[in-house]
């Protein structure tokens, strides 16, 4: 009886959305922020899913999107209860008056 060899899986190739093709100028500005606010939330590990390279970063389009979609919220109140932003200080809400 002759055994086959196991099918050779075939290799899914990614949709345009999911390739990692914007470097961090360009999903930042995509996203509405600055490089190094981008940055900033990459190295918390805060930001959108993103693809290292060697010493290259990329980011997908889709992933950008569902970081937004991740912090869509209905009141400032529920940024506060997620650890989106902080609510301010006693001395931030007093100099503002």
């Amino acid at each position: 009886m002759k055994v086959s060899p196991p099918a050779t899986p075939t290799p899914k190739f990614l949709d345009d959305d999911e390739r990692p093709t914007m470097r961090t100028p360009e999903a930042a500005e995509f996203l509405g922020l600055k490089s190094t606010t981008l940055e900033h939330l990459r190295l918390r590990g805060d930001g959108p899913r993103f693809y290292k390279v060697g010493k290259l970063v990329r980011y997908a389009k889709a992933d950008l999107d569902a970081w937004l979609k991740s912090r869509a919220v209905d009141s400032i109140a529920e940024t506060y209860a997620r650890g989106i932003s902080r609510p301010p200080t006693a001395a931030q809400a007093t100099s503002k008056s």
